[in-house]
């Protein structure tokens, strides 16, 4: 899918420590962040769920290693309160900033990490921490390459040399699962966990009850696998008999010994957000790089053929609908999107073609999808389909189908698109700077209405998790790695708080409604992970010095913010 990607990972720099974090002229030159912790070159600034901690890396340093990729660091594991009460607090040395080398437990009680970290074999030293002013580190196991907390944050387990592990968050009462373990998976409800080994050992997949005993084998030489929504049934592939290869897809209870085939040469699969259906692509052969779309009841039963030469599929959050890209064109990266209603008693509807992707509301009423237009100029146009409003294509004279009907067209030279909730639709427009800086639109769903411009220059957005405000961030031309920062609400008030320049991607709320946010800073003089207080001003109302010194009222070449709506 072609969401418009949400602003990721903190990399920041720091500053002068003498005076303490915040205490700098350089601190107070603007109005909304607050330096909270600085420790030379930093990286990778992760905010716990709650968003009261900040775990970082500091003293980051390009790995002696050969061959490691530009952007990753080694650095020391350090922790800071978000609210500035005490000073950052270094833990671990040696710790990445690849994905999965440090994180917090879901209730952001215990922060875990890899240290010591080995690039030749990937693995390294697991240790966890107590989230507290005062706990230490304790080690767990060395060589270890993996860990996952369960959803519910009150087990953690870990892969190691020596094989998988089970124990409570932080690592206590451990039991050992496997050996030749290669990796694990909660269910949703954190009841089960899913072991799978190495190939070379076989590649067994292992079920087992996390608070018992209990472990089953469902099957060997597994490739890819998950847990349903619920958790009871599993889907997963196993490497086919046949000497070309290729991949069988297979569901199995997690609560009885049943087990049912469902497809060969099977490349992706999912399950839908109900856990009623799965979904997969199959047919995939050496001589047929894509696959048909398939969906069958999860509990078992016929499958049914939906689209043909899938690239991708998703299903609608309320499981009453999956989209997809069928025909599709590698050279021209386009399928035509389709829709298949379910359960499929009719043949999918197709929407349009040429098509890059396609994505749902939240709430999966709406379907909002790219339309590569060619004639009479080339432009990638926004569609937006109300799923009340679909309309069956009608039959053409030589046995085919028309596109089905329904779909408005939203807007013209769209870069991006994404749902704010099911009443409003945001889109980047109107770009510059080869699509890094495009003017913002908002556009509601229930009803025809041209798109209410927001702001200008806009490279990046991140929506608050209640969809009221939103982090902007406008790109510069002395950099393609740094930008400045603004935010501002969706409803009520229409205007941008400028709130730093210079900011590295990316950046991040630390609560649900949007009032603080995390950054960091490239600016050598002032370098560090800042936390900003952003003011909620009433409709109608501007703050007090909204932007901070050096922001222009329009998108200019160093970067600054555009205007209001």
């Amino acid at each position: 899918m072609r969401r418009l990607a949400a602003i990721a990972a903190l990399l920041v720099l720091v500053g002068c420590k003498k005076h303490g974090p915040g205490s700098s002229e350089e601190d107070k030159s603007h109005r909304y962040g607050v330096r909270v912790a600085n420790d030379g070159e930093v990286a990778k600034v992760t905010p716990a769920p709650d968003g009261k901690w900040l775990a970082f890396l500091g003293q980051v340093a390009r790995p002696k290693e050969l061959g490691v990729p530009e952007g990753i660091f080694l650095g020391v594991l350090e922790l800071v309160p978000s609210d500035n009460s005490a000073p950052a607090r270094q833990l671990l040395g040696g710790v990445t900033n690849l994905p999965g080398a440090f994180g917090f437990s879901s209730d952001g009680a215990v922060l875990a990490a890899i240290k010591s970290f080995r690039f030749a074999t990937h693995t390294g030293t697991l240790e966890t921490v107590r989230v507290s002013r005062e706990s230490e580190p304790v080690a767990l196991a060395d060589d270890c390459s993996s860990f996952l907390f369960a959803p519910d944050g009150k087990h953690l387990a870990w892969v190691c040399e020596t094989g998988a592990f089970l124990g409570n968050a932080d690592g206590s009462s451990p039991r050992k699962l496997t050996e030749n373990a290669a990796t694990v998976e909660f269910s949703r409800d954190s009841k089960r966990l899913l072991v799978r080994k190495v190939a070379a050992a076989g590649g067994e997949l292992l079920l087992f009850d996390v608070a018992g005993d209990g472990v089953r084998t469902l099957a060997k030489k597994v490739g890819d696998y998950a847990f349903s929504p619920e958790g009871t049934e599993v889907a997963f592939t196993v490497h086919s008999a046949d000497p070309r290869g290729g991949w069988d897809l297979k569901v199995a209870s997690a609560k009885t010994d049943a087990v049912s085939a469902l497809a060969e040469g099977v490349s992706s699969f999912h399950f839908s957000p109900d856990g009623k259906w799965v979904g997969y692509i199959a047919g995939v052969t050496p001589s047929k790089a894509f696959g048909d779309l398939f969906v069958a009841s999860s509990k078992g039963g016929k499958s049914v053929k939906v689209g043909e030469r899938v690239e991708e599929f998703d299903f609608s959050p309320s499981s009453g609908a999956v989209a997809f890209l069928a025909k599709y064109d590698a050279n021209a990266r386009s399928g035509t999107v389709a829709l298949q209603k379910l359960p499929p008693a009719q043949p999918a509807e197709l929407l349009h073609r040429p098509s890059n992707g396609f994505e749902w509301s939240p709430k999966g009423e709406y379907l909002a999808y790219s339309a590569l237009v060619l004639r009479p100029a080339v432009s990638l146009d926004l569609e937006l389909l109300p799923l009340q409003d679909l309309k069956p294509a009608k039959p053409l004279p030589d046995g085919g189908a028309d596109y089905a009907t329904g779909s408005r067209q939203v807007a013209a030279g769209v870069f991006g698109y994404q749902f704010v909730n099911e009443e409003k639709l945001l889109y980047r427009s109107d770009c510059i700077m080869e699509g890094r800086a495009c003017d913002l639109y908002e556009v509601p769903t229930g009803h025809a209405a041209a798109g209410a411009r927001l702001t200008g220059g806009v490279w990046r957005f991140s929506i608050s998790k209640d969809g009221e405000r939103m982090l902007l961030t406008y790109p510069r031309v002395d950099s393609e790695t740094v930008a400045d920062l603004g935010a501002m609400n969706l409803s009520g008030y229409g205007g941008v708080i400028g709130l730093d320049h210079s900011v590295e991607l990316g950046a991040s709320f630390l609560d649900d409604h949007g009032e603080r946010a995390a950054y960091g800073i490239i600016d050598k003089r002032r370098r560090g992970v800042y936390v900003a207080t952003i003011p909620l001003p009433k409709a109608g109302e501007l703050p007090p010095n909204m932007a901070v010194p050096g922001f222009k009222a329009t998108y200019s070449s160093t970067g600054a913010l555009g205007g209001g709506r």
